[in-house]
Order: structure tokens, then sequence, then C-alpha cells
């Protein structure tokens, strides 16, 4: 059984637990990152440090009592883990009366997850009918544990038979899937939405932004501009970069950019490291 890290200690990962009074158990208060694990080594290590970072000012967590980088790298080292999930979770410890909380530590849990099955098929998509908030007050971008939208979103996909569904923000533009950033390209340029259409800021988003070849536009789209679009993907850290062959009545053939964005970040290993 492997070790996890919660709050202050190592465990069996059979045999941890947090109180039911705990704020993310009873809230949704905090925020959380899946890193990949390659050969050992995680990827994009600092840009998962500095968004979880982000996060936590966001929503005012008081740091937790262990050093996160430091026990993250410790737990895969126990674990002696090559290839996997690195899950980092931090909300909100129990304490305060209703919503307003105590200032104690925040709760650290560090866990190792396998890797899903990549489909071996491109994605059938449906339109959901939730939307993302593109005006939360928060800063846009951030991963909190809030992930009502997303458990929907995929119970619909899987009423229809689909393998996800694809959100709209609230003014009817494109937004992501239930847990994935999306990407579309028509001739040589690359399109996805922007922070601002309540997208997660994706860190294999930024990776495709960094490494694509294609010049990449961020811009605020309606649905039917997918209709006229060469090919389309999508992005995230158990599917780096994954084809989409259709959406409702539209479908679509070509997967060129996606082989060639998903092979350049197989080979970022400049990118790999606790660095």
């Amino acid at each position: 059984m492997p070790l996890c890290f919660v709050k202050d200690r190592f465990t069996d990962a059979q045999d941890a637990s947090v109180s039911i009074t705990e704020r993310g158990f009873r809230f949704g208060d905090g925020v959380f990152e899946t890193v990949r694990l390659r050969s050992g080594l995680p990827y994009q290590w600092k840009a998962h440090l500095s968004r979880l970072a982000l996060g936590m000012d966001a929503l005012r967590l008081p740091p937790p009592s262990a050093d996160i980088a430091a026990t993250a790298r410790e737990l895969v080292e126990k674990n002696a883990i090559r290839d996997g999930i690195l899950r980092l979770s931090v909300s909100r410890a129990p304490g305060g009366a209703g919503y307003l909380p105590e200032t104690a530590p925040s709760t650290l849990v560090i866990e190792i997850l396998p890797l899903r099955p990549v489909p071996a098929h491109p994605l059938r998509l449906t339109l959901s009918a939730y939307r993302r908030s593109c005006a939360t007050g928060l800063e846009p971008g951030l991963k909190t544990m809030q992930g009502a939208l997303s458990t929907l979103a995929r119970l619909e996909a899987q009423d229809t038979d689909a393998d996800d569904a694809l959100l709209l923000d609230t003014q009817g533009f494109l937004s992501e899937t239930s847990g994935a950033n999306l990407f579309w390209r028509k001739h040589d340029t690359l399109y996805t939405p922007p922070l601002s259409c309540g997208i997660v800021a994706g860190t294999t988003r930024a990776a495709v932004l960094r490494l694509s070849p294609w010049k990449v536009e961020e811009v605020e789209a309606t649905p039917d501009t997918l209709q006229h679009a060469d090919e389309m993907f999508v992005t995230n850290i158990s599917l780096p970069v994954h084809p989409v062959a259709s959406l409702g009545p539209w479908s679509w053939r070509k997967d060129e950019a996606a082989r060639a964005l998903r092979a350049r970040i197989e080979e970022d290993d400049a990118s790999l490291g606790w660095q």
C-alpha cells in the first residue's frame, strides 16, 4: 500500500483520514494540484507550485505546518514511484464559527495516484447545460476544490454516451470541458479561450502555449466557431494533448497539431525536475 502524507506525518493511504470538521470537507474551502510524474520527476513543478500559491493567497489560506515542496519530494522518494500523478491538496483546517475561520495552519494532504488510461479514440463531446462563471471576484484560472460543475458535466456526458462535456461561460463563450482546456486549429493558427472565460489556468495548456510551433491566440468564441475548425483537442495532466472527434453534429478527422504537440510535451525533458 503506498504512503501518503496527511497534516504532519506519512501514513499508509488506506489508514489516512481527516476530521469531518475539516473545512475542505465541509465547504470545499481549499485548492489542489495534480502533477504528472515521469521517471520519478515532476513535470512543470514550478508552474504547479506557483498556481497553488496563487490559490492559497486568493482564498487567504494559512500555510500548512509542513513544507509542501520538500514533503512532496520525500513522498515520491519513499514510494519509489516512477510514473504516476502527485496530488497536492491544501484546505482550511477545522475551527471557526460558521463560515468565519480560525487561523490554524491549513491541512496538507499529498497522495500518489496511478495514471488513468488514455482513451484509444478521439473524444466525443456533448455541450453542457451548465455554465462556468467568469465573474467570481477571485483571480481567474485558480484550481479550487469546488468541483460541483465539473461533476455534473461528467454526469451529463455519461447520460449521452459522450466522453466529456464542453461548458460555456455565462456569456455564452467557449470555456473548457469538465476537466480539460480546449484548443482548436484553423489553418496555421491555434485558438484557445482566455482565462476570462472561467477556465482553469492549466499547466499543460501553458506548455502548449510555450512549445507550439503554430501561432496561438486567446479568443472569446461561440460554439459555432468550432464547425469551421480544421481540428480540435483538449489538454490536461492525464490527457496531455488529446484530439476531439465530435461535438454534437460537428466532427473532425484531423489531429496534426495534437500529435505534434503531444510529442513536444513528451520530449520536454528540460521541464522535468524539482527545481
